[in-house]
């Protein structure tokens, strides 16, 4: 499979490269045994739990969720997995590669996982703990058939695992699919990109006019949750926010008061990640179409109100509490700024079932997620519109 020569050039991080692979069927019992295991790991350790992202995924994988994913995933089919997967995952979300692993286990598959170059303390958590079940004689059938790697940039590799594998999942920029893509896979091989992303909020001033106390801190945590926590570079995270329902700004300046006090306690900018804020405020303030005015900047919350949406607002990305908003009296006016690029719209005092008729009588060829306010970062085996099991498992026609 490896090139010998190369291999000196791969860190094994745990387990090993697959010399043949076992297909099973979807939900197998062991891979949701290790998963579980897996969970109870990750909550076992005190340290790891105090990562967010670790400690999402613990509770995403622990056997009661799983057994949700599977009541979902059932249907009349038998499935099977298709072999091996090959994941290349991102570096800007660190977890990230736990949940491409999950989704080739879930779905009967052996898999190798190129890792980020960077390691961070979520990573090297999620790894470790890994490697310790890899090691029970319970799991040795994974361990022999799952790896976790990571090699710097090299095409000769990249292209003996993409000739070896029966599907490929590339998470990252689209810079980063096109240069994967240069290496080329088998005729039947599925290949599933997720690619660079855009987002954004909308929600109902006077609704948050109405809370209380209490349920507004609730929804400027879920908020600060969304953007801050990964400092707005998943692709989930919103940088737009639409404001339907003004009342005057009251409801607004109470829901960014709430967020810039759960921000001033929590966050810390580096000074180097200070200018590459004001860098891009300047910028897009300059470049951006005439009309808009900053309302507030400091360390925690910097916000652009924008007369007009530019059909290219995608371009400009928020980053470290850099926010974009608009208002509105119809969601409507917003729709010719949605292309293929937008991922996810978070909401609140809206209807949902409102904001996915907006998507289908628009003919809209982006949103492929509306979610709660809170809920951007909630991974879930349906993501940018794609089911993954069911894309990474193959049917057998039986009739």
């Amino acid at each position: 499979m490896i090139p010998m020569q190369h291999n000196e050039k791969i860190t094994a991080l745990a387990g090993q490269l697959p010399t043949q692979t076992k297909l099973r069927t979807p939900f197998n019992a062991l891979a949701c045994d290790f998963l579980n295991a897996l969970s109870k790991s990750l909550l076992s350790n005190a340290e790891a739990k105090k990562e967010a992202d670790v400690a999402a995924f613990a509770f995403w994988c622990r056997k009661s969720h799983l057994q949700q994913l599977k009541q979902r995933f059932e249907e009349p089919h038998i499935r099977i997995g298709r072999g091996l997967v090959f994941h290349i995952t991102p570096s800007n979300v660190p977890v990230n590669f736990a949940y491409s692993f999950a989704f080739g286990l879930l779905s009967g598959n052996a898999n190798i996982l190129r890792l980020p170059s960077k390691s961070s303390k979520s990573l090297d958590f999620l790894v470790d703990a890994i490697n310790g079940l890899f090691k029970d004689n319970k799991y040795i059938a994974l361990a022999e058939t799952n790896t976790l790697v990571r090699y710097e940039r090299n095409a000769e590799l990249t292209d003996a695992f993409s000739k070896s594998a029966d599907a490929r999942i590339i998470w990252g920029g689209d810079a980063t699919i096109a240069e994967i893509r240069k290496s080329p896979i088998r005729p039947r091989t599925v290949e599933i990109a997720f690619a660079d992303r855009y987002s954004f909020c909308v929600m109902s001033e006077s609704s948050i006019s109405a809370l209380a106390d209490g349920p507004l801190q609730a929804l400027a945590q879920g908020f600060y949750n969304d953007a801050y926590l990964m400092d707005q570079n998943a692709c989930s995270s919103p940088h737009l926010i639409v404001w339907l329902n003004v009342d005057g700004g009251k409801g607004r300046a109470r829901f960014w008061a709430a967020v810039k006090k759960i921000a001033t306690k929590n966050m810390v900018l580096k000074p180097v990640e200070a200018v590459d804020k004001y860098t891009r405020l300047l910028s897009n303030f300059i470049e951006g179409p005439e009309g808009q005015h900053r309302i507030d900047a400091d360390e925690h919350v910097t916000r652009i109100r924008m007369a007009k949406l530019p059909n290219d607002i995608d371009k400009m990305r928020g980053i470290f509490g850099l926010f974009y908003e608009f208002e509105t009296g119809n969601i409507s006016d917003v729709a010719h700024i949605v292309n293929s690029k937008y991922q996810t719209l978070t909401y609140f005092g809206l209807a949902p079932l409102a904001l996915g008729n907006f998507v289908v009588q628009n003919c809209l060829s982006g949103i492929d997620r509306i979610v709660p306010v809170g809920s951007a970062l909630a991974m879930d085996t349906i993501w940018d519109g794609v089911d993954v099991l069911k894309q990474l498992s193959r049917i057998i026609d039986v009739r």
